[in-house]
């Protein structure tokens, strides 16, 4: 029989023939491997039995010495008196589980309750209590001269400490290590496994073994060097032992000096489980395969009919006709895969070229459409021209309208453009709130025309849910050259726009050499401005303010400025706001701050009144980065706070005030002013004022320039000086370049006045 290899019956049989045999081959594979970590695995359960057991020994021998200790705290051993010391251990004796107990003096001699005075000068406890001044001693097991004991002994020593915490005696009792063999005798697992103990040095302190005593070491038992023992990193070990490899686990017994709690069992019975596992489940695998291989057999004629269906259906949506339909009858899942097919047909007609909520082309058809406007105009002397159309805050309308509303808008906007694109001309979604248009014309001058008039139609009002809506938008304007691309045109269109959007004169803009150029110079000021600092390059200049009256310079403002010859023409202002954007104003704030206080401690070592004006930005008292920084400033320098006052535009004041406010009211609590600059160009209220902890309010320019000439103004500074009597406040007026404006400034009353009339910025 010929087998067809292109039939899609023979080709999934032995598709998932090959995939299910290799599936289940890689599972044997890492079945196998997880078995290999099976005797890790037992391991780890004996580990656990031994930290558990060597736990509970630790526990008993900590019990234990918790006794000693409470022993020597007793107002009877701090007392010193042997008489009441030996009938106190003497009833301890009685009803503990201590053989006997020692007390000693700092000599050496020392009284056991059975009735002896010994000398223990030499022996290992009173050298660590007396000598060594350690608080306890735990000491290996050993047979006692002193007592007739069958067993070993240990003992457990505490000192006895006065008030002064000196050590003026020591207690001990004696355990016979009876109650250790019974915990490890009590330590079963399998047939032949049992547990020992080995101290810091190697030597056993209890086995269950009689012929093993406390003089056998580690190394005659196992055969290993204990020294490698100590030092390895292994969980395990393992020896021989008659004919059997014993494998051992360990653990460390808390509250002793270093003991170990040492495991042992016969390999072949620790792993004996693991290869019966192994087997089972090598076979289930085995079986588990065949069966899945009959049902796949039996199952693919049933499933292949309507997969070819579907297949032919495929194929017909491949050569693009996006309105055939697939069989969706099939009672099983390829019916639905066949019904989510048809769905998906009919969204990727919709997806692929319509944008969902203007209704217009969607960016991925303008990207195909405008190669082949492109080579159509090729013979024609005419020329594509990329357009792309952004309204400016956008944002605003979806907050305060919702989205919905914003998005009617962009669906009345493409409506209102699509009338003035020509025939072969397309109009598409963008990205968010921009449309992107390919527009053709025979010169510059003919495409600036049409643009300016679409952004005209664009500009003029319009209802939307009964909402009138005023759009300003801004528009960059790129030529599709010949040997560019159209991505390289989408982004030079781009680079207009945004150049179009801070243009107050203009809204429409078309990208030149020009502009690449003023984004590369913007590139070099910024990376000047943040080596300026590094470098050096900032310092202070100093306006003085002046009272009339007293005719006398009362303090200064500290103004920035930048030493740097290809910069040096650039006003301070831009300098900042550029700074601002980029997040330089933070460091140039406190180096502005820093200078500016060490030159205020400076003046106020002649004149002790004399005040500093700092201007602070907007973006400064967002956090409470400044606020830390003028306490640091504070504590290094250590000027009057007094005499350091905190400017900060009105429009700047008034945007998250409460925030502010609490900023504000730390600063003045540590004894700083505050100060509104350019008071009256913004939009505060008297409300907002009177919620601010300010001292001075400094008058615009814009209104002390024409202060003796326009009435307006003038009405405006008498208002502001009576509002600020009221509020106790300071005046200073802004910008005074003349006598006639200084006069008339204290005709109504404000006598503190800054500007050129006085003095330019110095260096002082």
């Amino acid at each position: 029989m010929k087998i067809k290899l292109r039939s899609i019956k023979t080709q999934i049989t032995l598709t998932l023939v090959i995939v299910m045999s290799v599936v289940f081959i890689l599972l044997g594979f890492v079945a196998s491997e997880r078995l290999k970590a099976l005797p890790l695995i037992v391991l780890d359960q004996y580990q656990e039995i031994a930290l558990s057991r060597a736990g509970e020994l630790g526990n008993e021998i900590q019990g234990l010495d918790n006794q000693i200790q409470m022993i020597s705290l007793s107002n009877v051993m701090v007392s010193m008196e042997l008489e009441e010391i030996q009938t106190y251990l003497l009833s301890m004796t009685r009803q503990q589980l201590f053989r006997n107990f020692t007390f000693s003096t700092p000599d050496g001699l020392a009284w056991a309750t059975y009735d002896q005075f010994i000398d223990i000068s030499n022996q290992r406890q009173f050298i660590e209590i007396f000598i060594n001044q350690k608080g306890s001693y735990l000491s290996r097991p050993f047979f006692s001269p002193f007592i007739p004991e069958p067993y070993p002994i240990i003992t457990m020593s505490h000192a006895i400490k006065n008030d002064s915490n000196q050590t003026i005696g020591l207690v001990n009792g004696v355990v016979s290590t009876r109650f250790i063999d019974n915990i490890l005798k009590s330590i079963t697992f399998q047939e032949d496994g049992f547990a020992w103990i080995i101290d810091d040095l190697g030597n056993v302190v209890a086995h269950p073994d009689d012929n093993i005593s406390i003089d056998t070491s580690f190394n005659q038992i196992t055969g290993l060097d204990f020294a490698l023992f100590s030092n390895s990193n292994e969980k395990t070990f393992s020896f021989k032992q008659d004919d059997k490899t014993m494998i051992n686990v360990y653990a460390s017994i808390p509250s002793t000096n270093g003991w170990t709690l040492i495991l042992s069992i016969d390999q072949q019975q620790a792993f004996s489980k693991v290869s019966v596992v192994s087997d089972t489940i090598n076979i289930s695998l085995i079986m588990a395969l065949i069966i899945l291989i009959i049902i796949l057999l039996i199952s693919t004629n049933t499933i292949i009919t309507p997969l070819l269906k579907l297949q032919n259906a495929f194929e017909q949506a491949k050569k693009g006709n996006l309105s055939y339909k697939a069989d969706e009858s099939a009672p099983n899942e390829i019916g639905e895969a066949s019904k989510s097919f048809n769905q998906m047909l009919s969204q990727i007609r919709e997806l692929t070229y319509i944008d969902p909520i203007t209704g217009l082309n969607n960016f991925f058809s303008f990207l195909n459409e405008i190669p082949r406007l492109n080579y159509s105009m090729m013979d024609e002397d005419y020329f594509v021209y990329v357009v792309i159309l952004s309204i400016d805050d956008f944002k605003r309308i979806n907050s305060l309208y919702g989205y919905d509303v914003g998005n009617s808008t962009l669906r009345s906007l493409s409506l209102m453009i699509q009338p003035y694109l020509k025939e072969n001309e397309m109009i598409a979604r963008y990205f968010g709130d921009e449309m992107i248009c390919s527009m053709i014309a025979r010169s510059e001058l003919e495409i600036r025309q049409r643009v300016e008039e679409i952004v005209a139609i664009s500009r003029q009002p319009f209802q939307v849910s009964t909402i009138e809506i005023h759009l300003d938008v801004s528009c960059g304007v790129a030529k599709l050259e010949k040997n560019s691309t159209i991505n390289m045109a989408i982004r030079q269109a781009t680079l207009a726009k945004h150049k179009a959007k801070l243009d107050p004169f203009t809204h429409v803009i078309f990208y030149s050499q020009t502009i690449y150029l003023d984004i590369l110079a913007k590139q070099d000021l910024e990376e000047a401005i943040a080596y300026a600092i590094e470098r050096e390059e900032f310092y202070c200049v100093y306006q003085p303010i002046y009272h009339m009256s007293q005719k006398k310079i009362i303090g200064y403002e500290a103004l920035l400025r930048w030493n740097n010859p290809d910069y040096q023409n650039i006003p301070i202002i831009n300098v900042i706001k550029l700074a601002e954007t980029k997040g330089y104003i933070h460091d140039i704030g406190r180096f502005v701050l820093r200078v500016a206080a060490k030159q205020l401690k400076r003046l106020n070592e002649v004149d002790p009144n004399l005040y500093m004006c700092v201007n602070v930005s907007p973006l400064q008292l967002q956090n409470q980065g400044f606020y830390e920084c003028a306490l640091t400033s504070l504590r290094e320098i250590r000027f009057n706070p007094k005499n350091l006052m905190i400017e900060m535009t009105e429009s700047a004041a008034m945007l998250d005030i409460d925030a502010k406010q609490d900023i504000l009211l730390k600063l003045k609590n540590f004894g700083f002013r505050i100060a509104i600059d350019d008071f009256g160009t913004g939009y505060s209220s008297l409300i907002y004022i009177a919620k601010l902890p300010i001292d001075t309010i400094k008058i615009d320019r814009e209104f002390i320039s024409k202060v003796e000439s326009d009435e307006y103004p003038r009405a405006l500074i008498i208002s502001i000086l009576s509002i600020a009597k009221s509020l106790n406040l300071t005046v200073i007026a802004e910008g005074v370049e003349t006598q006639e404006q200084a006069l008339a400034l204290q005709s109504i009353g404000c006598e503190i006045i800054q500007g050129y009339y006085i003095s330019k910025p110095i260096l002082l």
